[in-house]
């Protein structure tokens, strides 16, 4: 029916798509708007579904069991409040059918109506309606307001950037991770960036204040429009003001709450006042554009504002942090933002020195004696801080802010003595100085002899991948396994460890590290191994590596601790040990040591008096009793100063308490304790263990403060910390949402788009999906073999699918923490990121991504049994894909009635599952059996509904930032399809950056013709820069003008061949895959001496030298390296990849 719509369908889907808006549609008929009853169709029962708003197959037939629902019938200037039924009449199937109360008001026969699900309401906009379009184009109309709710809650930025800075800079600071704290607005230009990098960074921030909020009808100085923002939140508590954009509406953490909407113009004023500059309101009137400098008298008006913040955090009880309106100095007016501004992040780097200086340990328990001896130092150090900060020191009402900034700077420290420091992008040289020790550990490989293996430990610069670390031209090979450390190859070269070891008793050891990266330029790092006179040791688990070691350590302040002694040092400890009366065991018995080296074990430090807390290890003050609870690992930021963690990879709790104590935690919060699967056989690796480690789980993947407190037998505290969990610009999914695709390959949840290799339209419109068939002669060699390897075992794959299945969806930190210790337990050499994507390219799972593009859940897949376009003498052959729980497998290696080949098995292991049948009929009743989703063929139609690089182009022409953020900028060099430090300049550039919130991962950035565009799918820039870049070359007569980027496709064999630097976006690749079957294979080739013609080069397989192809010359840079093969692709298909790509087939 909606082919019958009065307006273009497919122009207001663009449209709509251009808004990152996916709504459901719907088109009534003139018997429809008479009889009140509407047909739901299969599209938009799928949308109600995946939203959560109705599920049509549970509801049972007839009046009694009909829903209603809250909607809002969207006109130019107003809602019509009505409801809608839902329901399935008792004739027939019971067919879903709906009425929309009060649509004849808004809607005419064949009208085109767009159906939009918000917090469990229905929005309904009739886009046939005279005008819609240029409602749609205005920023302050009452449809605009509507599209931007929606788009904002599918992860889309707000197009009124005052705004979405407002609702930033709420999400940062003012949150449940703040509760009953005070809050100190600390933004500087640089933090704004990290913020903002996918906006514009600093220069989108300063555009979106010099502009204002869209929707004010007039336009006032800023100190007018900051004044009526407050006026407008104080109204809106009584009255309803449809064009006001209540941040409350775009983030329900904030609903019903009356929040501000006027931050940026304060963060403005702190900006300016964190500079230090002596000309106040000359610098921030040149800053904001102002027509004239602002004025005392400005700045009085401004306290209103000030004293409203004030305010509200006070009707919310503090549920959100506290402000207090401060001054600093003897400015009474600029006095307030300075106030907010006296901790910059340079004094939080001085404070971890202090902390140093003071001869103090991370962990240990915040009292007041050691507060006044961080004062202390602070008052001989305070040459090390900002001026800001020194002013502070001497004014006596910032003494308990203060004294609380250095309570929660100390609960955040880990040791070190400088925080994550900004990565100059010139000098790649470099670590931060917080992450830039090498340390060793020992792998306990056979707990009943307790056996050491040392390895060295790296601090995470990444949470997968590879490395190569060298000391005295010698390399191991190592791997990032989390977010908190990287660690080279069991049993590799440890006497050359040892040595190293050895050296470090008068000398720091250098390291280098070099990051292996497929889309890079090699990058070294330089590492140190400090000055040890000896090793503090303790057991602990490795929940990645699913070992325990013994691992480098402060004093615990309870259990066993393990020193290992070097040899020039043993005389003078054992002496310590002896005159200090400290009650040691000899650890002889423990293989693995090296010859002349001392390892002894102190039963229980609890027993250790003060002065035996001091150790001959260079220290001149004891070792202090440190915290007994600590966060390891997850993946943290910093928000307003404080430390938090993002709700889709959380930290582990490690804890080290006497035996009988006890944790507590915050309502709700959950402690799971994480155990080896090896059983200890030996008393003394029992006795000695009493580090453990917990998974944390919290409520709801939202912003929140949670506590852990642990109380020895007498009630006691005896360690505490808290976990800030941060809000995120990404959803976070339960397993009942259904992740979908849109046609760009961006994660939807309207349920309408891919999902595995289903596709679900909410239209009824016809693609052409002409079928074309690969036949393969000679039976299934080809494929693989009838029978499964006798001594195949499920493996990586199989048993994270299983566990997938269960679960529905996993946070993207557990979902890599569980692949991590199956890559261990397997022996395999891989990384979890790349079994992820392996695992999306077919369609086995979905990955739901931040607005940033990072990973932020594992998504189920419905089982799913694909008809692909082969075809052999014994019949037509099928996929398996989707997410398989361990008995389907089973289910499908037992088949009686049906052939199954398998693959040879992968690079991880893996034999992939095909079936023969000449029977379609056999297949689908075997779906219908035991609950598979069946689908005829889905490349065809998948790539007819695709968009391609003009879609993208046009995609992103609305999202522009004003400006390049980021640290250790690289640019993609199109002729190399490589990231360098250096490329030359065109038209089009893809840039690629660390993300300044995590330092973890990256942010990609396209210029077209100078202008700035975030993008998520880095492929589509690739692309997109390989085709302009091909377009350069013809201009400037390199290339003929007939000349198209060429796609290598063998004609005799059906395959396509892609650069693995290159790769396809994702909904082209899933295309690809659906025709095998399985994810297409990786081939590292290497480029041929010999060439035939000056027009194409040949390449061979690496290996074993069997595969050799033929390529255009356009490829000579990329030749040598990994290459995709993708099989059995009909013509057709490959010609329609190479046309959505602007590109062309090159037949070889």
């Amino acid at each position: 029916m909606l082919a019958k719509a009065d307006v273009d369908i497919n122009s207001i889907k663009s449209m709509f798509f251009n808004l990152g808006i996916s709504p459901s549609w719907l088109v009534p008929t003139e018997t429809g708007l008479k009889k009140s009853i509407l047909d739901a169709h299969s599209g938009i029962v799928s949308y109600f579904f995946s939203t959560g708003l109705h599920d049509f197959s549970s509801q049972k037939q007839g009046q009694a069991y009909k829903k209603l629902i809250p909607t809002k019938l969207v006109t130019k200037d107003k809602f019509i409040e009505t409801t809608t039924s839902l329901y399935r009449p008792e004739t027939k199937k019971g067919d879903p059918r709906m009425w929309i109360s009060r649509l004849p008001i808004i809607a005419k026969p064949f009208n085109l109506l767009a159906i939009f699900v918000l917090q469990d309401e229905l929005y309904v906009i009739n886009v046939s309606q005279e005008g819609f379009l240029s409602e749609l184009e205005s920023r302050s109309s009452l449809v605009n307001s509507i599209l931007e709710k929606v788009a904002i809650n599918n992860n889309v930025p707000l197009s009124d950037r005052f705004s979405e800075w407002n609702l930033r800079l709420l999400q940062s600071f003012f949150t449940k991770a703040n509760q009953n704290e005070e809050v100190f607005l600390r933004i500087d230009s640089d933090w704004v960036d990290s913020i903002g990098q996918d906006i514009g960074g600093y220069e989108g921030f300063k555009a979106a204040v010099i502009k204002g909020p869209d929707w004010l009808p007039s336009k006032k100085s800023l100190v007018e429009t900051a004044i009526e923002l407050v006026k407008f939140r104080n109204a809106s508590k009584n009255l309803s003001l449809e064009k006001y954009k209540d941040p409350g509406k775009f983030d329900t953490t904030y609903c019903g709450l009356s929040s501000p909407t006027y931050l940026p113009y304060l963060a403005a004023l702190i900006v300016t006042s964190s500079k230090q500059t002596s000309d106040f309101y000359k610098r921030f009137s040149q800053e904001m554009n102002l027509d004239s400098t602002l004025q005392i008298d400005d700045m009085k008006q401004l306290e209103k504002v000030w004293d409203d913040l004030s305010d509200w955090t006070r009707e919310q009880n503090g549920a959100l942090g506290f402000f207090n309106v401060r001054r600093l100095g003897g400015y009474k007016h600029i006095g307030i933002p300075r106030s907010q501004s006296i901790v910059t992040q340079s004094d939080f780097d001085s404070f971890h020195k202090v902390f140093a200086s003071a001869e103090i340990r991370a962990g240990s328990k915040f009292s007041k004696t050691l507060l006044d001896k961080i004062k202390n130092e602070l008052k001989v150090s305070a040459y090390l801080f900002t001026n800001g900060f020194q002013e502070a020191l001497k004014d006596r009402t910032f003494s308990k802010a203060i004294d609380e900034t250095l309570r929660y700077t100390y609960l955040d420290w880990d040791g070190t003595c400088q925080d994550i420091e900004k990565r100059d992008s010139s000098d790649t040289t470099k670590v931060p100085l917080s992450k830039a020790n090498a340390r060793v550990s020992f792998l306990i490989t056979d707990s009943s002899t307790m056996q050491l293996v040392p390895v060295w430990e790296i601090y995470s610069i990444k949470d997968s991948g590879t490395f190569e670390l060298y000391y005295n031209k010698h390399c191991w090979h190592g791997r990032f396994l989390s977010t908190e450390f990287g660690y080279t190859t069991l049993g590799e070269s440890p006497s050359l460890i040892w040595e190293a070891m050895t050296s470090s008793f008068q000398d720091k050891q250098e390291l280098l590290l070099k990051v292996n990266d497929t889309f890079e330029e090699e990058k070294t790092l330089t590492y140190s191994l400090p000055i040890h006179k000896l090793w503090i040791l303790t057991i602990k688990l490795d929940s990645y590596l699913n070992k325990h070691k013994l691992v480098e350590s402060v004093l615990p302040s309870y259990g066993s601790v393990f020193i290992l002694i070097p040899p020039p040092h043993i005389e003078m400890v054992f002496k310590y040990l002896e005159n200090q009366e400290v009650d040691f065991e000899p650890m002889d018995d423990i293989k693995g040591i090296c010859e002349d080296w001392v390892l002894i074990k102190i039963t229980d430090c609890a027993e250790l008096t003060q002065e035996q807390r001091l150790l001959p290890d260079g220290r001149e003050n004891p070792h202090p009793r440190v915290n007994s609870l600590k966060l390891v690992g997850g993946r943290r930021i910093k928000r307003g100063g404080t430390h938090m963690f993002l709700p889709y990879d959380l930290p582990e709790l490690e804890v080290t308490i006497p035996s009988g104590a006890t944790i507590t935690s915050s309502a709700g919060a959950k402690l799971h304790e994480l155990k080896s699967d090896s059983i200890a056989e030996n008393n003394l690796f029992n006795e000695s263990f009493s580090t453990r480690r917990f998974e944390i789980e919290v409520p709801k993947n939202v912003s929140s403060l949670n506590e852990f407190t642990a109380f020895d037998t007498e009630g006691k505290q005896i360690g505490h910390v808290k976990l800030r969990v941060a809000s995120t610009d990404g959803d976070i999914v339960n397993s009942n949402c259904k992740i979908t695709l849109d046609n760009l390959g961006k994660c939807i949840r309207s349920g309408e788009g891919l999902h595995g290799a289903i596709l679900n339209k909410f239209d009824d419109l016809d693609y052409n999906t002409v079928r074309e068939d690969y036949s393969i002669s000679k039976e299934s060699k080809v494929l693989g073999s009838q029978y499964l390897d006798p001594d195949y075992i499920f493996g990586i794959i199989e048993c994270f699918l299983d566990a997938l299945a269960i679960a529905g969806a996993l946070n993207y930190g557990i979902a890599r923490n569980l692949l991590q210790r199956l890559i261990h337990k397997h022996h395999s050499d891989t990384t979890p990121i790349l079994i992820l994507l392996y695992l999306r390219q077919v369609g086995r799972i979905e990955l739901t991504t931040t607005n940033r593009g990072h990973i932020v859940s594992v998504n189920s897949v419905k089982p799913t049994i694909v008809e692909l376009p082969i075809t052999t003498v014994n019949g037509r052959v099928y996929g398996v894909v989707g997410t398989l729980r361990l008995k389907q497998w089973d289910l499908i290696d037992n088949l009686c009635d049906l052939d199954v080949i398998y693959a040879t098995p992968d690079k991880f292991g893996f034999s992939g599952r095909r079936i023969i049948s000449n029977s379609q009929e056999k297949i689908k009743e075997m779906c219908n059996k035991h609950e598979f989703h069946f689908v005829r063929q889905p490349s065809k139609e998948i790539l007819e509904w695709a968009n391609g690089i003009e879609q993208f182009k046009l995609s992103i022409s609305g999202y522009h930032i004003e400006s390049l953020v980021g640290q250790s900028k690289k640019k993609f060099s199109p002729g190399k399809a490589l990231f360098t430090d250096t490329s030359k300049h065109y038209d089009c550039e893809l840039w690629k950056m660390d993300d300044l919130g995590t330092y973890l991962d990256n942010l990609y950035v396209v210029n077209l013709n100078g202008s700035l565009s975030f993008i998520r799918d880095s492929r589509w820039g690739t692309w997109l820069n390989i085709i302009e870049y091909a377009k350069w070359l013809r201009d400037m007569k390199y290339l003929p003008e007939s000349f198209t980027v060429p796609i290598t496709f063998h004609l005799s064999t059906s395959t396509i061949w892609i650069p693995a630097r290159i790769g396809l976006p994702i909904v082209l690749d899933r295309a690809l895959s659906l025709c095998s079957g399985l994810s297409p294979e990786v081939i590292k080739m290497a480029k041929e001496t010999t060439q035939t013609n000056n027009s194409s080069i040949n390449i061979v397989s690496e290996n074993d030298k069997t595969t050799k192809l033929e390529i255009d010359c356009f490829y000579t840079n990329m030749a040598a390296g990994h290459w995709i093969k993708y099989e059995f692709i009909p013509e057709g298909i490959a010609n329609k990849v190479a046309q959505l790509l602007n590109a062309k087939l090159d037949y070889r």
